[in-house]
């Protein structure tokens, strides 16, 4: 009877020491949830304002990914502990040496022994401080805002570092611009295209450029650069026009263009898939360490170029205020202007410098031909017209330079007679 009153209340213990340790159990897992959960909200505004996240930051331990982080944090954890029980474990011997010799038969405290202990527990609280307090005088200096750094203590920029891994962070800086500008109540978006939708993007024809709505964005990693692309309504496969390489064999090199479309359309195996090539100019997305602040402008001093979009790194269409505001400005630089007009004349003027193209058109048989490919083209035919006079620029261009196609295409002509015809039976080719 007394062996199972025993067993009773053991097993009565045993309840309670495991009911005990289950609710500890249960209150650290809400506890960690509730961290997890408000972790943005509540704890890191708090680690931000005592300084914790910039000793953190200072440290180095904070990493591109949330793993290395973590293993980073935790080691230097546990060193840390391993020093202060080293730290505390030195004055310790120290004191309980001088008591064996000092205080043995002392029975109230030594005054020695406690200034000592002062001394010895709180030496590193102590130099942080005191470290600390020299950054705020002024007499240490600390270290430089970067925008790593920066990109670390804002809580949405974060997520920016792990998708930069193995990348250069300039490639990014365009997002964070637009987080930048989306915690100011700015309405911005971002969207990383794939190289078919920017293809799609800006394979067209526009009135002018005051009139174009959609802004695509462009960052080579071979020369850590950002770009504003523009619209190009010449065909893809003719595109490569716009360069107006080295030896023009045929007019705008147009037939190798062709053959070498036709040979990738019919599944050729040498055959390569045509580049798109598209104005250009190049941008600057700089940090100001000072502001703590991200910023977009125009390279000074440069006219615009012709870009592969095929050889560029990421592809972006931005929307919003920092997008108009630096489109506004390139919009009046006179070299892209330029290269936007002679974009839209080329479009038009390549198939006047084969009449053949008519026939391939109208040939029912023929499955491939520029005026085919031109109808592909959004908004081509609907402003035709709005470039007919530099269409006539054109011809009269290549005609002063030599090229027999544009001289028999003005010959008896002295008011553009032949080319206005020409014109309209584009106008009437692309017409959808």
């Amino acid at each position: 009877m007394l062996s199972d009153l025993l067993w009773l209340y053991g097993a009565k213990r045993q309840y309670d020491i495991q009911k005990e340790a289950g609710l500890a159990g249960l209150i650290g897992v809400v506890a960690t949830l509730f961290i997890i959960m408000q972790w943005d909200n509540l704890f890191f505004p708090f680690f931000n304002t005592i300084g914790l996240v910039e000793l953190v930051n200072e440290a180095g331990l904070v990493d591109k990914t949330f793993r290395e982080t973590f293993l980073n944090i935790a080691f230097t954890a546990l060193f840390f502990i391993f020093s202060l029980g080293v730290l505390m474990a030195a004055p310790m011997l120290i004191l309980m040496l001088i008591f064996s010799v000092v205080g043995k038969d002392s029975s109230k405290p030594n005054p020695f022994l406690f200034a000592l202990g002062l001394f010895f527990l709180p030496v590193m609280f102590i130099i942080y401080v005191f470290y600390k307090l020299l950054q705020f005088i002024g007499i240490v200096k600390a270290d430089p805002m970067s925008v790593e750094k920066y990109t670390k203590e804002n809580s949405e920029m974060r997520n920016v570092l792990t998708q930069s891994v193995g990348k250069n962070l300039d490639s990014e800086l365009l997002q964070l611009l637009t987080i930048q500008e989306q915690q100011k109540g700015i309405s911005t978006s971002y969207k990383v295209l794939t190289q078919e939708e920017a293809v799609i993007t800006i394979n067209r024809a526009i009135p002018s450029l005051k009139e174009n709505d959609e802004f695509l964005f462009a960052y080579d990693e071979k020369y850590k650069s950002w770009y504003l692309l523009f619209p190009n309504p010449i065909p893809v496969f003719a595109s490569e026009a716009l360069l107006d390489s080295k030896p023009e064999v045929t007019p705008f090199n147009f037939e190798k263009l062709s053959k070498a479309q036709l040979a990738f359309s019919t599944g050729s195996i040498q055959a390569t898939k045509p580049l798109f090539y598209t104005p250009a100019l190049p941008i600057s997305i700089t940090f100001d360490a000072t502001n703590k602040k991200i910023s977009m402008s125009l390279v000074a001093n440069h006219n615009g170029f012709v870009a592969c979009l095929d050889k560029l790194t990421k592809l972006v269409k931005v929307n919003g205020s920092i997008a108009n505001q630096i489109y506004e400005d390139a919009i009046k630089n006179v070299g892209i202007n330029e290269l936007i007009t002679k974009a839209h004349s080329y479009a038009y003027v390549i198939p006047l410098a084969y009449p053949e193209e008519v026939q391939m058109f109208n040939d029912p048989s023929c499955t491939f031909s520029y005026y085919k490919a031109l109808q592909e083209v959004p908004n081509t035919s609907k402003y035709c017209e709005l470039y007919k006079a530099d269409v006539f620029k054109t011809v009269g261009n290549k005609a002063a330079a030599g090229h027999l196609w544009a001289k028999n295409l003005l010959e008896h002509s002295n008011n553009n007679v032949k080319v206005e015809k020409s014109l309209e039976t584009l106008s009437r080719n692309v017409r959808f």
